[in-house]
């Protein structure tokens, strides 16, 4: 299996057996009710695309950046504050998806996401946005 869509259940932590589909290329557990990511998703390092939107996690452990095949990652309609600045080290990443989280400010090396395309971070709590998290965005916005 490649592809997994447990999405719009009610799953409220991912389960060891589903760690263990290291061959994965594409995870979509959005609106679920997770809290918490396990360290183990270090494991899954064929993913390309990984959806957990609209659940309900605050934290995103350091093993995301881990990932180093993501080209998407959605992570909108969480109650995430911050964001590790190692889960910014992902080099394939083109789209991410921060949309309606607790965000007050993006990360300070968002600009080293140098393989971005899209970047949504609408309806945080963001009171400025940094000079190189904006060159990323200008840069975004003109390549559409």
């Amino acid at each position: 299996m490649l592809q997994l869509d447990a999405s719009r259940n009610e799953i409220s932590s991912i389960p060891e057996s589903l760690l263990n589909l290291v061959n994965l290329t594409k995870l979509n557990l959005r609106a679920n009710t997770i809290d918490t990511i396990p360290v183990a998703i270090k494991n899954m390092t064929h993913l390309v695309m990984l959806d957990l939107g609209e659940n309900s996690m605050e934290i995103l452990p350091v093993e995301l950046g881990e990932l180093k095949q993501l080209t998407t990652l959605k992570l909108d309609g969480n109650l995430i504050q911050k964001l590790d600045p190692l889960i910014m080290d992902l080099p394939n990443l083109t789209s991410l998806e921060l949309d309606g989280n607790l965000i007050k400010k993006p990360p300070k090396n968002l600009g080293d996401l140098t393989a971005l395309k899209y970047l949504s971070i609408n309806g945080n709590q963001l009171k400025k946005i940094t000079r190189i998290s904006w060159y990323v965005v200008q840069l975004n916005l003109f390549e559409y």
